[in-house]
């Protein structure tokens, strides 16, 4: 409720509009959509707040795409995330998104160190080269806790009549 009633402020005032900008978030994939971010960050970054819509896009901690928006993202005061499945097929997904808002919110400074608490990895070989994926997760229940410390959840069944 509280969202909908600050957007219905931004709406009805005119020149905050000229604030805003919506950029696609595939434009951070390339380097003309990085360069121009980039402007707009050296112009107001310490006084910008940077809404990342359906930031699972931002799970691959390797993609070229992450490592843009995580590197943009240090330069920016404020940060949320939002999106309509925080986690897609496994709890690691969390580790950049969380990442991107301040590498402090889940107590891990490494992916790595993050991915042991969390998950068994098993070794696999897949066309002649060894390979890591999890064989399952553990201690979801600790990563919940620290989720709820600075998240916020809607579900379906509380927003619909």
């Amino acid at each position: 409720m509280q969202i909908i009633y600050f957007l219905q402020i931004l709406l009805h005032t005119s020149w905050l509009l000229r604030l805003i900008q919506f950029i696609e978030i595939e434009a951070l994939s390339h380097k003309s959509g990085v360069d121009v971010i980039s402007k707009l960050i050296n112009r107001h970054g310490k006084k910008m707040l940077w809404i990342l819509d359906e930031s699972t896009t931002i799970k691959n901690k390797s993609a070229k795409r992450t490592r843009n928006i995580c590197k943009l993202g240090k330069q920016v005061a404020y940060k949320r995330i939002l999106t309509g499945s925080p986690i897609t097929k496994s709890p690691l997904d969390l580790y950049t998104q969380c990442e991107f808002l301040s590498p402090d919110l889940l107590g891990f400074t490494s992916y790595f160190t993050f991915r042991a608490r969390y998950a068994v990895m098993q070794q696999i070989e897949m066309g002649g080269k060894q390979m890591l994926f999890p064989k399952y997760y553990t201690n979801l229940d600790e990563l919940g806790e620290k989720l709820k410390l600075f998240s916020y959840r809607v579900q379906k069944k509380d927003c619909l009549d």
